[in-house]
């Protein structure tokens, strides 16, 4: 073999070996008040595209990040799980390091590890779930405008309780669907579904725990304010499905509809006769399962 020929085929097995991709997986944090929601969109500041944005720029070379599932507008994460692939030599402490130290306030990612090649962010999740919050009270409350829905009066607990059991198991969703949704299909099996009173010392807890900041010490008087927190938890979701449930919710806990009113929403089948989308700042994506 000539010296030509064994240059050749050293070079072809380097490039090779820098071609062969690692897998990493990370957990993600964000406020989804200033983005677009998660998907690239051009000309839009999203999740995925800071996302891809910061690894690119740390390990020089394009990076495609894949995340569980989709978020809209405005929406939050606590817990939205993401990978991608890269030939870096880096450390995963590095990437983690270098990747928060980049990131801007409202972004912060932990957990980041490398995996194997089978698993996949979206296609291995197992199920999703998502919190909703709705504050009730007639006082304003600015600290808590950017994550709750504020709507006052005396509501009926059981009536939405009894809803919520109702929809648990597999169903047709198409009356909670957004009109302007992608899905072919409407059927979506929700495991767990509920609604339970909080106070506001729940609701710092739930909030700061996750973000890890100190809660802040408010003075208030428990009568002023109760918190509302509506829980998901389903093997898929339909786009502004979880929104719908809540908007349509909220009616029947205020006596504008019955609990067999919503019920027979799901045999309708009619976006226009459910209730209205609730704001995206009460939602937030909280866990993914594997």
């Amino acid at each position: 073999m000539s010296l030509v020929q064994v240059y050749s085929l050293s070079s072809k097995v380097s490039d090779s070996l820098t071609s062969i991709k690692r897998r990493f997986v990370f957990k993600v944090q964000y406020l989804g008040k200033n983005f677009a929601g998660w998907q690239v969109q051009p000309g839009k500041r999203t999740v995925q595209g800071l996302l891809e944005e910061t690894f690119s720029s740390i390990v020089q070379e394009p990076i495609r990040v894949i995340g569980a599932g989709r978020t809209d507008s405005g929406v939050h994460a606590l817990g939205q799980v993401a990978h991608f692939e890269s030939s870096t030599s880096l450390s995963v402490e590095i990437l983690l390091k270098a990747a928060n130290s980049r990131l801007p306030y409202e972004v912060g990612i932990f957990d980041l590890k490398e995996v194997d090649q089978s698993f996949h962010a979206n296609r291995s999740a197992l199920y999703k779930v998502y919190s909703y919050w709705v504050l009730v009270s007639e006082k304003a409350w600015p600290f808590l405008s950017p994550w709750t829905w504020k709507v006052y009066g005396v509501y009926n607990l059981k009536a939405m309780q009894a809803c919520l059991s109702f929809i648990e198991g597999r169903h047709n969703f198409k009356s909670f669907a957004a009109a302007d949704g992608s899905s072919k299909t409407f059927e979506r099996h929700l495991i767990q579904a509920g609604v339970e009173e909080k106070s506001l010392a729940d609701f710092f807890k739930h909030t700061c725990d996750y973000f890890k900041i100190p809660a802040p010490l408010l003075s208030f008087k428990e009568e002023e304010a109760k918190l509302l927190c509506f829980y998901f938890k389903g093997e898929g979701f339909l786009k502004h499905m979880v929104r719908n449930l809540v908007g349509t919710l909220v009616e029947v806990g205020w006596g504008k509809r019955s609990v067999e009113d919503f019920k027979a929403l799901l045999a309708v089948q009619d976006r226009q006769q459910a209730g209205r989308t609730a704001p995206a700042r009460g939602l937030s994506l909280i866990e993914v399962g594997y």
